[in-house]
């Protein structure tokens, strides 16, 4: 056993230890190369407090409709597990907290954080044991960013507006008393911590946190290296809404700074503000009527916009485009294109307009550049965007944009309508889509002609009882865009196929039948186990985990018949309705 694995299993217990191992001991965020530098004083508030237990989601398949007039009643809200803040809520909580204009996902070289089971990168690694793991370069990375932040508050320290002056406003003037250093620690909790510090016998947080402050020559260099602590303790890196004292599989509500940190990193993608902090310090967000006022504050706040951006980043999964390596068009173009549906999505925010309107919205924000591409009337402003009517065009929503067309056609050189299919049954349908079964490549015919459309080449598949049964899901749903090139362009032929005719017209699983694209989004629009999907979407994004089981699909159908259906729905009206469900507000406790 090395000096860190003795170190921990003798300060923290047998319990610590083993969640530790199964994370490695990275995970815990340094390694034993620093021990000299640092001093166990400073390794201890890294381990400040174990962590909850491996628990895994099992989810139960179930249809949506099956729920169409159940009442929920009293069920399990699920467990959702211990998980690592995302690249963007650390460099979000860089800038609210700290007041920084270092970017640390940036400047320190952050992994790449993949998307979770959700679709979203907050839940990209948890304490599932299948979830990937942070390395020693995770940790390298993380200490790099934890003395970039630390050494700035130290160097930026004057001003009234500056972090220093608002966590150590005692320490300005001298002597500096006992009573100004646990004021700072429990300044430095509250927002770095996003919770009170703990100073129990049992787990003195602030005692060791005391250590490594009279540990240092100078007032400031033990401040830098508190800072430097705490940010590299999984009480700051990790979010968790395990309480201790309660049965295994018992339901219990989370904590106020629990509610403060979980609304904050829906909407805001960061770390609770005073008002939260405060309102959870007078335990006021159980008060539905708190909740109602603080989402509506939330949403309206210009950190509100970066929930729309992360939907069409991540959702519709138009960040991945760079990524793609299409040689055309242009880098700034791919860049507008980006641009224009994540404004479009930060639009249905701001404006708290109706989340289907994703399928229906006939315009789009345009510059000059992208209405040249899209072969519309150029807005006055060559780089600025501007909402752009597409009322005499073939295109609605953002489904039809060519940032989606581009990321979901599957090929630079031709659409593949299974890849887009997929995309759009799976994420914007929440249709179940089942892998391939083994051997499958055997059962293709042979005897498909060519020069046929895509249309007709899925015709031989869909005849294969084996493939059918994917493809009468799938299909439907590429082949109604077909119209949209791999490039987003709109064509009514095939020109790589001697013009053959683009035929969008099908039928979706759910029997519904559409003869254009503008149908087809519109009979989406309209399908409530679509409207459910939205819901159930935006709950993955709440509570960090994909809500499947049978309770979970009662709730996001109830919740989409009152929130989304109703002409009059607006975004905020999801929001409220996600915050108040049991799913946002309990937690079940880990099975032993």
């Amino acid at each position: 056993m090395g000096l860190y694995s003795w170190f921990v299993l003798k300060n923290h217990g047998w319990g610590f230890w083993r969640y530790s191992r199964g994370l490695s001991p990275s995970y815990f965020l340094f390694s034993v190369a620093i021990l000299p530098a640092c001093g166990v004083g400073f390794v201890a508030a890294l381990c400040l407090q174990g962590c909850s237990k491996f628990v895994v989601d099992t989810p139960e398949s179930s249809s949506f409709a099956t729920f169409s007039d159940k009442s929920c009643g009293s069920f399990s809200p699920a467990h959702t597990n211990l998980r690592l803040l995302s690249r963007a809520e650390y460099d979000n909580i860089a800038l609210d907290v700290f007041g920084s204009s270092i970017v640390p996902s940036v400047q320190a070289g952050f992994d790449v954080i993949p998307t979770g089971d959700t679709g979203f990168t907050n839940s990209g690694m948890t304490s599932v044991p299948t979830a990937p793991q942070i390395t020693d370069t995770m940790t390298a990375e993380y200490w790099k960013a934890a003395e970039l932040l630390a050494s700035e508050v130290i160097q930026k320290k004057s001003g009234t507006a500056s972090f220093y002056s608002q966590v150590a406003a005692c320490a300005l003037t001298t002597p500096i008393t006992t009573d100004c250093y646990s004021t700072i620690l429990t300044n430095l909790s509250l927002r770095i911590w996003r919770r009170l510090i703990n100073t129990s016998s049992a787990n003195n947080e602030a005692g060791r946190l005391m250590a490594i402050f009279s540990g240092q020559s100078t007032f400031d260099s033990g401040l830098h290296d508190v800072i430097k602590a705490m940010l590299m303790s999984p009480n700051f890196l990790m979010l968790s809404y395990t309480q201790g004292g309660f049965t295994p599989n018992s339901v219990f509500p989370i904590d106020q700074f629990q509610m403060a940190s979980r609304l904050s990193f829906f909407i805001w993608l960061s770390a609770p503000d005073q008002t939260l902090l405060n309102l959870a310090a007078q335990n006021q967000l159980s008060d539905s009527a708190t909740l109602q006022a603080q989402v509506h504050r939330m949403l309206a706040d210009p950190k509100g916009l970066r929930l729309g951006k992360l939907l069409a980043d991540e959702w519709v999964n138009v960040s991945d485009l760079p990524n793609l390596g299409f040689i055309t068009p242009s880098t700034a173009i791919q860049n507008d294109l980006v641009t224009e549906t994540e404004l479009f999505m930060q639009n249905i925010v701001s404006s708290d307009l109706n989340i289907m309107e994703m399928f229906t919205g006939k315009y789009s924000f345009l510059n000059a550049n992208l209405a040249a591409y899209y072969q519309v009337s150029s807005p006055s402003n060559a780089t600025g965007f501007q909402r752009t009517s597409l009322a005499s065009t073939p295109r609605m929503g953002v489904f039809t944009q060519a940032a989606f067309a581009m990321v979901t056609a599957g090929s630079p050189t031709t659409t593949h309508p299974v890849y887009r299919g997929k995309a759009m049954a799976l994420h914007f349908a929440c249709q179940h889509v089942a892998e391939p079964p083994a051997g499958i490549a055997a059962s293709f015919p042979t005897n498909i002609p060519s020069g046929i459309s895509p249309k007709q080449t899925l015709a031989y598949h869909t005849a294969n009882p084996v493939c059918a049964a994917c493809h009468n899901v799938i299909d439907p749903y590429g082949l109604a865009l077909e119209n949209f090139d791999s490039f987003g362009n709109y064509r009514t032929s095939y020109a790589n196929l001697n013009n053959i005719a683009v035929d969008p017209s099908g039928t979706l699983p759910t029997g519904e039948s559409f003869q254009t694209a503008d149908d087809f989004l519109q009979v989406l629009s309209q399908d409530p186990a679509t409207q459910a999907c939205m819901v159930q979407n935006l709950m993955a994004l709440a509570v960090t985990r994909t809500p499947t089981s049978s309770d979970d699909k009662c709730v996001t159908s109830t919740i989409s018949k009152t929130a989304v259906l109703p002409a009059t729905s607006k975004f905020s009206d999801i929001i409220l309705a996600i915050v108040n469900s049991r799913e946002f507000l309990l937690q079940t406790s880990e099975a032993q």
